[in-house]
Formats: C-alpha cells, sequence, structure tokens
C-alpha cells in the first residue's frame, strides 16, 4: 500500500509547496508579503485606537481651557465634538458613587445621567495611583 501526501499549498500565493513537511511558503517573498499583511492589521488597530484617544484627550483639555476650574458641560457637546466615551487609558473606582475615567493628562467623571465634569490629572496623582498608594481600584484598557 502506497502513501501519498496531501498536497500543501503556500500560505500567500497558494502554489504547490516542495521540499520540507513544515514548509509554509514557496520562497522569502511569500513569506514576507504574508507576514506584513499581518502585521499592517494589527498596526493599523493600534493606530486607530490612538487616534481616538488623542482626539479624547484633545477635546478634554479644550472643553478644561474653556471653562477652567468649573469645566462640567452636557455629555451631548463633547459627543458633538466627537469624544467616544468608551475609549479612554484608565479606570479609577475611588470612593465615589461613579467611575473616574482618564485619558493621558485629563480626566472625567459622570455628575448625574447628563452632565461631566472634567479635571487635569497631576503627574503625581497618576504615580500614586499606580504605585498602589492612591485609593480605590484601578482598571487599565
Amino acid at each position: 500500500m502506497s502513501f501519498t501526501e496531501p498536497t500543501r499549498y503556500c500560505l500567500w500565493c497558494k502554489d504547490p509547496l516542495r521540499g520540507r513537511s513544515d514548509k509554509k511558503f514557496c520562497d522569502t517573498s511569500c513569506r514576507n508579503a504574508f507576514n506584513n499583511q499581518q502585521d499592517h492589521s494589527t498596526a493599523h488597530l493600534i493606530k486607530t485606537i490612538n487616534y481616538v484617544l488623542r482626539k479624547n484627550r484633545a477635546i478634554l483639555a479644550e472643553l478644561f481651557e474653556m471653562a477652567g476650574e468649573t469645566a462640567t458641560f452636557p455629555a451631548a457637546v463633547l459627543l458633538y465634538k466627537g469624544f467616544q466615551f468608551q475609549y479612554h487609558t484608565e479606570v479609577q473606582h475611588a470612593n465615589s458613587p461613579a467611575p473616574f475615567y482618564i485619558c493621558y493628562d485629563f480626566g472625567y467623571q459622570a455628575v448625574n445621567e447628563e452632565l461631566v465634569h472634567i479635571v487635569p490629572v497631576s503627574k503625581e496623582l497618576l504615580c500614586s495611583w499606580h504605585s498602589g498608594n492612591g485609593t480605590g481600584r484601578r482598571s487599565g484598557i
């Protein structure tokens, strides 16, 4: 009884493969093209998320600069400017009813169903939270 190996195909160009049984690509160019395509999709996702985070931070900074210490705005204003609430760099669950969301060096917290309070976050405060000396639980994304 003769056993024939199933034909294997290049993951990039789909040409039949010859040689080693664990071979996945015809040559270096197919391997490079496949890997570059794989890396591109991941890089694109990261680039998109970073763009949204930078935009969120810019909106928080703009609104805080406009209002100063009393930077409380309707959530609709943030949404109108393009703010995406599901993207932030960290969440602090301090001893308050609502979590404190951080986007780089600015934070915001829901005052009620409609209002959001914006504050700058000092480097010292972030460092104390990261070292475990701050109050509350920390969960980053």
